[in-house]
């Protein structure tokens, strides 16, 4: 029997909190490169009255770097979920994320591709836009936890879904409200007295940027805190998916 919405809820907390100190030193890792981008952003604000083309060239660059470190991390992160899940003995985090790095652009591959898949139904009809979304959900788990490549790793995807549709998109669904309304009220407790102070400032100067600056640092950080109950609960569905198709054959 597949595991329930509530249950995948309380196993990724007790995920989070039997393994917080090991989860939380991949969360600093990953909120680095979004700070980086945050201040940077703020800093060229603040020095530059009209940035030039060489600051934008600058600025994009170092934002695609910042994204693809960050994905690179989540990939490592994934990997480290499931072995927590499986009980497994955890490798050191240096390894960790050198095993992750040859699966980086299968993974970017197989994350456009299924994008097309899912954007070029949403144009025949917005239903199967909705069933694509669902029965690819997993490739990039495939890649990461199975290293399946391409097309293979749709299929796969496809495969722990077929016959369980509805069962699945009801599992991803309730954790995903659940963890993004935490999120949020989180978001709105701590930066309600910064936006409070932004209201009586005026755009445009370096007290403005500053706090402003600051309230997206604090809302990233939320965000990446949150993150292992986000990544565990699709994780630990992949992983009991597969259970239950190997028990089905």
């Amino acid at each position: 029997m597949l595991i329930n919405a509530g249950e995948l809820i309380k196993q990724s907390f007790s995920l989070y909190r039997e393994n917080s100190q090991l989860f939380i030193r991949y969360m600093i890792l990953l909120f680095i490169p979004t700070a980086i981008i945050t201040i940077l952003g703020g800093l060229l604000e603040i020095l530059v009255d009209a940035p030039s083309g060489l600051f934008t060239i600058l600025y994009g660059i170092v934002g695609i770097a910042s994204t693809l470190v960050a994905f690179w991390i989540t990939l490592a992160f994934i990997r480290v979920v499931a072995n927590a899940y499986a009980k497994k003995e955890g490798t050191p985090l240096r390894d960790q994320l050198n095993g992750a790095t040859h699966l980086i652009w299968p993974a970017i591959w197989v994350s456009i591709i299924s994008a097309l898949a899912i954007i070029g139904g949403a144009l025949l009809f917005i239903i199967p836009g909705i069933i694509f979304s669902i029965w690819f959900s997993f490739a990039l788990y495939s890649v990461i936890l199975d290293e399946q490549k391409g097309i293979e790793a749709l299929k796969h995807s496809k495969s722990l879904v077929k016959g369980r549709w509805w069962q699945v998109f009801w599992r991803l669904l309730v954790p995903g409200i659940f963890f993004t309304g935490v999120l949020l009220i989180a978001q709105w407790v701590i930066s309600f007295p910064l936006e409070t102070l932004l209201d009586g400032m005026s755009p445009g100067t370096i007290k403005f940027t500053l706090v402003f600056s600051l309230l997206s640092l604090f809302t990233s950080l939320l965000s990446v805190i949150i993150t292992p109950l986000t990544t565990a609960a699709p994780t630990i569905l992949y992983m009991e998916l597969k259970k239950v198709g190997i028990n089905k054959k």
